[in-house]
This record gives C-alpha cells, sequence and structure tokens, in this order.
C-alpha cells in the first residue's frame, strides 16, 4: 500500500472510532434522559418528599414558617 492510502485507512479507522464512541455516548444520554423523565413524573405525581412539597401549597407554607422560626 502507498503511504497515501495508508493515511486515508488510519484516517477512515478514527472515524470509525469516533463515530461509535458517538453511538455509545447517545445510548448514555438517552437512558439518562429517561431516568430525568421518570423523577419528574414521581415529582408530578407527587410522590416522594420533594413531589409532596412541590405539589401540596400547605406543606410549603408549613416549611418555610418553620424555617423562619429557627432563625428568630
Amino acid at each position: 500500500a502507498t503511504p497515501s492510502l495508508e493515511k486515508i485507512e488510519k484516517i477512515l479507522a478514527n472515524l470509525t472510532k469516533i463515530t461509535t464512541s458517538w453511538a455509545d455516548d447517545q445510548g448514555t444520554l438517552n437512558c439518562m434522559i429517561n431516568q430525568l423523565k421518570d423523577i419528574v413524573t414521581k415529582i408530578n405525581e407527587g410522590k416522594g418528599s420533594l413531589g409532596q412539597l412541590v405539589n401540596d401549597p400547605g406543606l410549603y407554607k408549613d416549611l418555610r414558617q418553620a424555617v423562619s422560626g429557627t432563625r428568630n
């Protein structure tokens, strides 16, 4: 093989590695996005402490009053 052909083969091999890496990263990113969607859904449904705090104005008000009481 000529030096030019060898360089082209190396470039193509590197491009293949890069695109494979991007595909793997995209799969990881999609998984993370799906997990984040699940968390936000649970919060919106009022599940867990954060979900209750976000969706219950009375609980939020009580918490603010409790925090204010500790400052005085």
